[in-house]
């Protein structure tokens, strides 16, 4: 019997429905993704707790970990469904339940 917690991709498919662009050493490159906000960032500074910087995360397709995995801090994500808003990366980094993901804060 096939176990049902192994090889289930497509099970989780329907997530990645928004397309983004990532400037990475001047070349973009497209990938689909499922985009989370985090809500719980802090401000860079005290006096800032009023930010408008939104932190977001970024859980990419299994097909695009090999390019995902090379990134580096201060690439740009361009999320295009969404007014074209732009982010920097903070962090790449691999989750054991979610695969390689991409932290990234609004420019």
């Amino acid at each position: 019997m096939k176990s049902p917690w192994k090889d289930n991709d497509v099970a989780f498919e329907p997530m990645f429905t928004e397309s983004i662009v990532i400037v990475h050493k001047n070349e973009k490159q497209t990938i689909e993704a499922a985009v989370f906000i985090d809500n719980t960032a802090d401000s860079v500074i005290d006096e800032a707790l009023d930010t408008d910087i939104e932190e977001i995360r970024i859980v990419c397709k299994k097909r695009d970990w090999g390019y995902v995995s090379k990134l580096l801090r201060g690439d740009e994500v361009q999320r295009t469904d969404v007014n074209g808003v732009r982010y920097k990366i903070s962090e790449v980094k691999f989750d054991t339940l979610m695969g390689w993901c991409i932290y990234a804060r609004s420019i």
